[in-house]
Protein backbone atom coordinates (compact mmCIF):
# COMPACT_ATOMS: atom_id res chain seq x y z
CA UNK A 1 0.00 0.00 0.00
CA UNK A 2 1.12 3.58 -0.56
CA UNK A 3 2.11 5.53 2.29
CA UNK A 4 0.43 9.02 2.35
CA UNK A 5 2.31 11.92 4.04
CA UNK A 6 0.20 13.86 6.83
CA UNK A 7 1.66 16.85 4.90
CA UNK A 8 3.94 17.17 1.90
CA UNK A 9 7.59 17.59 1.93
CA UNK A 10 9.60 20.68 0.36
CA UNK A 11 12.83 21.73 0.08
CA UNK A 12 13.08 25.17 1.55
CA UNK A 13 15.05 27.30 -0.21
CA UNK A 14 15.75 30.54 1.30
CA UNK A 15 16.27 32.45 -2.19
CA UNK A 16 12.78 31.19 -2.96
CA UNK A 17 10.68 32.15 0.16
CA UNK A 18 7.57 31.91 -2.06
CA UNK A 19 8.50 28.34 -3.60
CA UNK A 20 8.29 28.89 -6.79
CA UNK A 21 8.35 25.84 -8.72
CA UNK A 22 7.56 23.68 -5.64
CA UNK A 23 4.62 21.78 -7.32
CA UNK A 24 7.30 20.07 -9.77
CA UNK A 25 9.07 18.62 -6.86
CA UNK A 26 6.23 17.34 -5.15
CA UNK A 27 5.01 15.74 -8.31
CA UNK A 28 8.71 13.86 -8.53
CA UNK A 29 7.76 12.95 -5.29
CA UNK A 30 4.42 11.37 -5.57
CA UNK A 31 5.31 9.59 -8.77
CA UNK A 32 8.60 8.00 -7.07
CA UNK A 33 6.56 6.79 -4.67
CA UNK A 34 4.05 5.33 -7.21
CA UNK A 35 6.83 3.60 -8.89
CA UNK A 36 8.66 2.00 -5.68
CA UNK A 37 4.97 0.29 -4.31
CA UNK A 38 4.63 -1.02 -8.01
CA UNK A 39 8.30 -2.58 -7.66
CA UNK A 40 7.79 -3.53 -4.53
CA UNK A 41 4.16 -5.55 -5.52
CA UNK A 42 5.92 -6.93 -8.63
CA UNK A 43 8.34 -8.07 -6.59
CA UNK A 44 6.41 -9.67 -4.07
CA UNK A 45 4.20 -11.51 -6.46
CA UNK A 46 7.37 -13.09 -8.14
CA UNK A 47 8.54 -13.89 -4.93
CA UNK A 48 5.21 -15.88 -3.47
CA UNK A 49 5.02 -17.36 -7.34
CA UNK A 50 8.89 -18.64 -7.19
CA UNK A 51 8.06 -19.74 -3.65
CA UNK A 52 5.07 -21.59 -4.06
CA UNK A 53 5.41 -25.69 -4.42
CA UNK A 54 6.95 -26.82 -7.52
CA UNK A 55 5.47 -30.01 -7.45
CA UNK A 56 2.93 -32.35 -5.12
CA UNK A 57 3.27 -36.05 -4.92
CA UNK A 58 1.14 -38.52 -3.45
CA UNK A 59 2.84 -41.63 -3.16
CA UNK A 60 1.56 -44.94 -1.52
CA UNK A 61 3.58 -47.40 0.44
CA UNK A 62 3.31 -50.19 2.07
CA UNK A 63 2.71 -48.85 5.40
CA UNK A 64 0.77 -45.84 5.00
CA UNK A 65 0.47 -42.75 2.30
CA UNK A 66 2.31 -39.94 1.68
CA UNK A 67 2.34 -36.46 0.33
CA UNK A 68 5.37 -34.69 -1.07
CA UNK A 69 5.68 -31.00 -1.31
CA UNK A 70 8.95 -29.89 -3.09
CA UNK A 71 9.81 -26.26 -3.30
CA UNK A 72 12.74 -24.35 -5.45
CA UNK A 73 12.76 -21.47 -3.30
CA UNK A 74 11.68 -19.91 0.09
CA UNK A 75 10.96 -22.42 3.27
CA UNK A 76 8.19 -24.22 4.50
CA UNK A 77 7.94 -21.69 7.18
CA UNK A 78 3.86 -20.61 8.31
CA UNK A 79 2.41 -23.40 7.08
CA UNK A 80 -0.58 -25.70 8.95
CA UNK A 81 -1.86 -29.16 8.86
CA UNK A 82 -4.67 -29.82 10.42
CA UNK A 83 -7.41 -32.41 9.84
CA UNK A 84 -10.63 -31.01 9.66
CA UNK A 85 -14.53 -32.26 9.95
CA UNK A 86 -16.87 -30.67 6.77
CA UNK A 87 -20.27 -30.35 7.70
CA UNK A 88 -21.18 -33.74 5.84
CA UNK A 89 -19.68 -35.43 8.28
CA UNK A 90 -16.58 -36.50 5.78
CA UNK A 91 -12.67 -35.46 7.29
CA UNK A 92 -10.53 -33.97 5.78
CA UNK A 93 -6.79 -33.25 5.68
CA UNK A 94 -5.57 -29.52 4.95
CA UNK A 95 -2.43 -28.48 4.23
CA UNK A 96 -2.14 -24.33 4.36
CA UNK A 97 0.87 -21.84 3.92
CA UNK A 98 0.56 -18.52 4.83
CA UNK A 99 3.11 -17.28 3.16
CA UNK A 100 2.62 -18.59 -0.33
CA UNK A 101 -0.82 -18.99 -0.26
CA UNK A 102 -0.86 -22.25 -1.14
CA UNK A 103 -3.72 -24.88 0.27
CA UNK A 104 -4.71 -28.24 -0.72
CA UNK A 105 -7.41 -30.72 0.82
CA UNK A 106 -7.34 -34.23 1.17
CA UNK A 107 -10.06 -36.59 1.76
CA UNK A 108 -9.65 -39.26 4.90
CA UNK A 109 -11.66 -42.33 5.49
CA UNK A 110 -10.51 -42.95 9.25
CA UNK A 111 -11.65 -46.90 8.73
CA UNK A 112 -8.70 -47.10 6.21
CA UNK A 113 -6.14 -44.67 8.09
CA UNK A 114 -4.74 -43.75 11.36
CA UNK A 115 -6.01 -40.00 11.76
CA UNK A 116 -4.49 -39.78 14.99
CA UNK A 117 -1.23 -40.52 14.28
CA UNK A 118 -0.36 -38.54 10.92
CA UNK A 119 3.31 -36.98 10.91
CA UNK A 120 5.40 -34.56 8.79
CA UNK A 121 8.84 -33.99 8.17
CA UNK A 122 10.50 -31.21 6.29
CA UNK A 123 14.08 -31.70 4.54
CA UNK A 124 16.03 -29.20 4.51
CA UNK A 125 18.47 -30.35 1.63
CA UNK A 126 16.15 -31.35 -0.78
CA UNK A 127 13.74 -28.77 0.57
CA UNK A 128 10.73 -30.74 0.67
CA UNK A 129 8.15 -31.59 2.87
CA UNK A 130 6.49 -34.91 3.76
CA UNK A 131 3.39 -35.85 5.17
CA UNK A 132 3.44 -39.66 6.29
CA UNK A 133 -0.58 -40.92 6.74
CA UNK A 134 -0.35 -44.93 8.26
CA UNK A 135 -2.86 -47.47 7.24
CA UNK A 136 -4.72 -49.42 10.01
CA UNK A 137 -3.19 -52.66 10.02
CA UNK A 138 -6.28 -54.55 9.99
CA UNK A 139 -7.95 -52.55 7.22
CA UNK A 140 -4.70 -53.04 5.39
CA UNK A 141 -4.91 -56.78 4.97
CA UNK A 142 -8.77 -57.09 4.37
CA UNK A 143 -7.69 -54.45 1.26
CA UNK A 144 -5.19 -56.59 0.48
CA UNK A 145 -7.82 -59.91 0.02
CA UNK A 146 -10.41 -57.64 -1.92
CA UNK A 147 -7.65 -56.71 -4.40
CA UNK A 148 -6.67 -59.63 -4.46
CA UNK A 149 -10.21 -60.72 -5.33
CA UNK A 150 -11.01 -57.77 -7.47
CA UNK A 151 -7.98 -58.87 -9.93
CA UNK A 152 -8.86 -62.37 -10.10
CA UNK A 153 -12.21 -61.80 -11.51
CA UNK A 154 -10.88 -58.86 -13.33
CA UNK A 155 -8.42 -61.77 -15.20
CA UNK A 156 -11.82 -64.03 -15.09
CA UNK A 157 -13.83 -61.26 -16.80
CA UNK A 158 -11.58 -59.82 -19.04
CA UNK A 159 -11.46 -60.54 -22.74
CA UNK A 160 -7.96 -59.75 -23.56
CA UNK A 161 -7.41 -61.90 -20.55
CA UNK A 162 -10.14 -65.18 -22.10
CA UNK A 163 -8.20 -64.85 -25.19
CA UNK A 164 -5.05 -65.42 -23.82
CA UNK A 165 -5.86 -67.88 -21.35
CA UNK A 166 -7.35 -70.10 -24.40
CA UNK A 167 -4.31 -69.44 -26.55
CA UNK A 168 -2.61 -70.80 -23.81
CA UNK A 169 -4.85 -73.67 -23.21
CA UNK A 170 -4.34 -74.79 -26.17
CA UNK A 171 -0.88 -74.58 -26.48
CA UNK A 172 -0.95 -77.15 -23.22
CA UNK A 173 -3.40 -79.66 -25.44
CA UNK A 174 -0.98 -79.31 -28.29
CA UNK A 175 1.73 -79.81 -25.79
CA UNK A 176 -0.32 -82.67 -24.30
CA UNK A 177 -1.78 -84.41 -27.73
CA UNK A 178 2.01 -84.84 -28.81
CA UNK A 179 3.63 -86.13 -26.20
CA UNK A 180 0.63 -88.71 -26.52
CA UNK A 181 0.98 -89.71 -30.06
CA UNK A 182 5.21 -89.77 -29.07
CA UNK A 183 4.31 -92.15 -26.22
CA UNK A 184 2.06 -94.27 -28.23
CA UNK A 185 4.61 -94.30 -31.85
CA UNK A 186 7.34 -95.11 -28.97
CA UNK A 187 5.09 -98.48 -27.91
CA UNK A 188 4.23 -99.39 -31.33
CA UNK A 189 7.69 -99.20 -32.25
CA UNK A 190 8.43 -101.55 -29.01
CA UNK A 191 5.68 -103.86 -30.06
CA UNK A 192 6.67 -104.19 -33.65
CA UNK A 193 10.49 -104.79 -33.18
CA UNK A 194 8.89 -107.81 -30.29
CA UNK A 195 6.85 -109.46 -32.86
CA UNK A 196 9.77 -109.20 -35.30
CA UNK A 197 12.05 -111.12 -32.65
CA UNK A 198 9.65 -113.49 -32.25
CA UNK A 199 8.94 -114.14 -35.78
CA UNK A 200 12.43 -115.30 -36.16
CA UNK A 201 12.51 -116.84 -33.13
CA UNK A 202 9.89 -118.79 -34.68
CA UNK A 203 11.21 -119.20 -38.00
CA UNK A 204 14.64 -120.72 -36.58
CA UNK A 205 12.97 -123.10 -34.00
CA UNK A 206 10.95 -124.23 -37.53
CA UNK A 207 14.04 -124.47 -39.74
CA UNK A 208 15.90 -126.80 -37.14
CA UNK A 209 12.98 -128.92 -36.59
CA UNK A 210 12.76 -129.24 -40.68
CA UNK A 211 16.47 -129.77 -40.80
CA UNK A 212 16.72 -132.91 -37.75
CA UNK A 213 13.20 -134.37 -39.50
CA UNK A 214 14.66 -134.50 -42.71
CA UNK A 215 18.13 -136.46 -41.03
CA UNK A 216 15.53 -139.02 -39.78
CA UNK A 217 14.08 -139.34 -42.94
CA UNK A 218 17.86 -140.24 -44.19
CA UNK A 219 18.39 -143.19 -41.92
CA UNK A 220 17.76 -147.11 -43.64
CA UNK A 221 16.99 -149.91 -41.56
CA UNK A 222 18.62 -153.13 -41.98
CA UNK A 223 16.60 -155.31 -44.32
CA UNK A 224 16.05 -158.85 -43.04
CA UNK A 225 16.59 -161.82 -45.80
CA UNK A 226 15.39 -165.16 -45.66
CA UNK A 227 19.13 -166.38 -44.75
CA UNK A 228 19.12 -165.29 -41.51
CA UNK A 229 15.16 -166.01 -40.49
CA UNK A 230 16.22 -169.46 -39.50
CA UNK A 231 19.01 -168.39 -36.95
CA UNK A 232 16.59 -165.65 -35.63
CA UNK A 233 14.23 -168.28 -35.24
CA UNK A 234 16.17 -170.26 -33.82
CA UNK A 235 17.44 -167.44 -30.92
CA UNK A 236 13.73 -166.50 -30.85
CA UNK A 237 12.52 -170.34 -30.01
CA UNK A 238 15.89 -170.97 -27.33
CA UNK A 239 14.88 -167.41 -25.61
CA UNK A 240 11.25 -168.89 -25.37
CA UNK A 241 12.31 -171.65 -24.06
CA UNK A 242 14.56 -170.15 -21.65
CA UNK A 243 11.50 -168.40 -20.65
CA UNK A 244 9.58 -171.12 -19.97
CA UNK A 245 11.83 -173.17 -18.34
CA UNK A 246 12.66 -170.24 -15.69
CA UNK A 247 9.82 -170.42 -14.19
CA UNK A 248 9.78 -174.42 -13.85
CA UNK A 249 13.39 -174.16 -12.36
CA UNK A 250 11.86 -171.50 -10.09
CA UNK A 251 9.11 -173.83 -9.18
CA UNK A 252 11.33 -176.74 -8.45
CA UNK A 253 13.46 -174.79 -5.97
CA UNK A 254 10.52 -172.86 -4.40
CA UNK A 255 9.12 -176.92 -3.61
CA UNK A 256 9.03 -177.88 -0.05
CA UNK A 257 11.51 -181.66 0.42
CA UNK A 258 8.83 -184.52 1.33
CA UNK A 259 8.95 -186.52 4.63
CA UNK A 260 10.76 -189.51 2.70
CA UNK A 261 13.54 -187.66 0.97
CA UNK A 262 14.03 -186.00 4.83
CA UNK A 263 14.18 -189.35 6.44
CA UNK A 264 16.33 -190.31 3.06
CA UNK A 265 19.02 -187.33 3.91
CA UNK A 266 18.94 -188.33 8.02
CA UNK A 267 19.47 -191.95 7.36
CA UNK A 268 22.57 -191.17 4.69
CA UNK A 269 23.92 -188.76 7.71
CA UNK A 270 23.90 -191.78 10.52
CA UNK A 271 25.60 -194.00 8.30
CA UNK A 272 28.40 -191.29 6.86
CA UNK A 273 29.01 -191.05 11.26
CA UNK A 274 28.77 -194.56 11.80
CA UNK A 275 31.41 -195.35 9.03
Amino acid sequence: MISYYTSPHYNADPFNPYCIGSHKSLFNDVMHQFDRQFYYNQSQKMLEKMSKPSSVKQVETADGYQIQIAKRFGDFNGYEVKVIRDLSGDFLLKIEGNNDQFERKYELDPEMVEIREIDWKWFRNENVLVLNIPKRKYRQEERKKVKSVKKSNCKKFSPKRKVVNDKRLHHKLDKLEAALKEEQRQRNSEKQEEYLKQQENDQRSLTSDEALFEHEENIQLPSLSAESSPALESDTSSETESIESEPIKAKKKNRLPSIEEVEDEEFILLRKNMI
